[in-house]
């Protein structure tokens, strides 16, 4: 009886273990970019594309991972096609690595005009080998599970009030900064290309230093141990601020995001993704923006 007794939770134990395992899937990756995909290869900088289909278990939506070369560095893309019409493709890291050592990374991907969103887990066993797991939530899926997102991340919508905590512990509000222009940089210490960009953020926020109209603030998820110690050898100028569950869904699991607020409290400017010239790109649209606004500012006034 006693042996049974031990056999019965070893069984149990066992069973959802496997059911845990099974809700991986494994895939090779093969050479080139899908049928589907192939109308935007025109318009991307890359070379050397690989890619795998992964299962999603409906006919509407296929998700495709691979990796691709930009000269002599390896990256990582994920795409989406819904009904056949390509709907998405981003470049992304693999930076993360779990107990075993492989690298790994949880991405969301946002379609329909970031209306809908998909998760999941990727898994790099080798340099041709995957394993991934849809996400709901926090959960594995075996399964894709569509998300519907109740406040997109776009331009001209209203940027909502969030609430972080600043370097030094103090809480603060997005919504103090009303009648400023807010600069925002969503990133992680372990995002290559978030480490990339500070540099050239780092040299339009010091054009701005003695304006007190425009705020730089840079938002993450990281603990706050790690960017104490990630500050101490790099520099990055930006006010700190550390994302709680509500801010992190808003995000989402892409980085780097950059957005400018205008005083109005509105998104004027947002970029997805690493792109070489993106502080150029927020530095002229900032320009631009504060020049009109001031303008509009002095129109009132006479």
């Amino acid at each position: 009886m006693a042996k049974l007794l031990f056999i019965v939770p070893f069984l149990f134990f066992f069973s959802c273990n496997k059911n845990e395992k099974d809700k991986y899937n494994q895939e090779k990756l093969s050479e080139g970019l899908p049928e589907v995909l192939k109308s935007i290869e025109k318009d991307l900088p890359f070379s050397n594309y690989t890619y795998a289909e992964l299962k999603s278990g409906t006919d509407s939506i296929q998700v495709f991972f691979g990796s691709f070369m930009q000269g002599s560095e390896r990256g990582f893309w994920v795409g989406l096609a819904s009904n056949n019409i390509p709907g998405h493709f981003n470049t992304l890291s693999l930076e993360e690595v779990d107990s075993l050592d492989y690298r790994t990374k949880d991405i969301d991907i946002n379609f329909n005009e970031d209306r809908n969103r998909v998760s999941l887990r990727i898994i790099e066993i080798d340099s041709l080998t995957i394993r991934f797991s849809w996400l709901d939530g926090n959960e594995l899926s075996e399964n894709l599970v569509l998300k519907e997102i109740e406040k997109p991340l776009r331009k001209e919508i209203k940027f909502p009030v969030l609430n972080m905590e600043s370097m030094n512990g103090e809480e603060f509000s997005t919504n103090q900064f009303k009648d400023k222009f807010i600069v925002i940089n969503w990133w992680a210490t372990w995002c290559k290309p978030c480490r990339e960009e500070i540099p050239g953020l780092n040299e339009m926020a010091e054009k701005y230093n003695d304006n007190g109209n425009v705020r730089f603030i840079a938002i993450t998820d990281d603990p706050k141990s790690r960017i104490t110690d990630f500050l101490k050898t790099h520099g990055f100028i930006y006010e700190m601020a550390f994302a709680d569950q509500e801010v992190r869904s808003f995000f989402g699991n892409s980085y780097p995001v950059n957005l400018i607020i205008d005083p109005g409290g509105k998104i004027t400017y947002l970029s997805k993704g690493a792109h070489s010239n993106t502080p150029r790109e927020i530095e002229n649209s900032l320009k631009l923006q504060m020049e009109a606004y001031n303008s509009n500012k002095i129109l009132l006034k006479e």
